[in-house]
C-alpha cells in the first residue's frame, strides 16, 4: 500500500470521525478550517448512504456453509452434467458486501471461484464481481431489486468466441424450504438465451 493511499485513508477516517463527533457533541465545536456547513452536510449524507440497509440484511441470509447440487449445460439441447460443490459465504466490511468462496470438481480438476456481491445505496442497484480459476478476466454484473423477492442481474461475458462481449443473465432466489437456487443464462451464437448452470444450495448440515 502506498504512502499516498495510507494518508488518504487516514484523512477520510479522521474526517468521518470528526463529522460524527460534531453531530453528536453538545460543546459547539466549530468546523475545520475551510469546511463549510454545506460541505459537512454532504459528508454526513455520504456517510449515511454508506451504511448497510434492508437490502444488505436480505443479502446476509446467504451466510453459512452450503452443499450444492450443480448442473451444467455445455450446449443448447444437450442434457446437463451434474457434480457436487461446496460454498462458504460470509459478509465483509461491516455487512456491506457478501463474499462467496465456491469450490467443485470439474472435468477432473478443482474449479474455484470467488463472488463479491453488494447493494449500492447511491445507484440503488445490486452489483457483483465474479472471478475464478479458469479465466483471467472478471465478470461484472448489475441488477435491480425484484418485487417478487428474486434477484436478477445482467452483464457482458467475454471469451475467445466473443472477445467483444455477449449478454449473460444471473437469477437467484431464497426458497421457503431454506435452500437457495442460482441460475446462469448465456447467449448462443444465434442470439438465443439458454441456461448453462443451475445450482441448488442446501445447508451444510443436511
Amino acid at each position: 500500500m502506498s504512502i499516498k493511499h495510507v494518508t488518504l485513508t487516514a484523512v477520510l477516517c479522521a474526517a468521518t470521525g470528526f463529522a460524527t463527533h460534531h453531530v453528536t457533541s453538545q460543546d459547539g465545536a466549530g468546523f475545520p478550517e475551510g469546511m463549510t456547513p454545506e460541505m459537512m452536510e454532504e459528508m454526513m449524507a455520504n456517510v449515511a448512504k454508506g451504511m448497510p440497509g434492508p437490502h444488505h440484511k436480505e443479502m446476509a441470509r446467504g451466510v453459512g456453509e452450503w452443499e450444492i447440487d450443480s448442473k451444467h449445460w455445455m450446449a443448447p439441447g444437450v442434457g446437463p452434467s451434474e457434480a457436487p460443490a461446496h460454498a462458504t459465504i460470509e459478509t465483509i466490511l461491516g455487512g456491506r458486501f457478501l463474499h462467496e468462496h465456491f469450490k467443485m470438481d470439474f472435468m477432473g480438476e478443482t474449479f474455484e471461484g470467488h463472488l463479491f456481491l453488494g447493494y449500492d445505496n447511491i445507484q440503488e442497484q445490486w452489483q457483483a464481481v465474479w472471478m475464478d480459476s479458469m479465466t483471467s478476466g472478471m465478470m461484472i454484473s448489475t441488477g435491480e431489486a425484484q418485487a417478487d423477492g428474486t434477484q436478477e442481474m445482467r452483464g457482458t461475458m467475454r471469451d475467445v468466441r466473443t472477445p467483444d462481449g455477449r449478454p449473460f443473465r444471473l437469477w437467484s432466489k431464497h426458497n421457503d424450504d431454506g435452500t437457495m437456487t442460482f441460475r446462469m443464462y448465456d447467449t448462443s451464437p444465434d442470439g438465443e438465451e439458454w441456461m448453462v448452470m443451475e445450482n441448488t444450495y442446501h445447508s451444510h448440515s443436511r
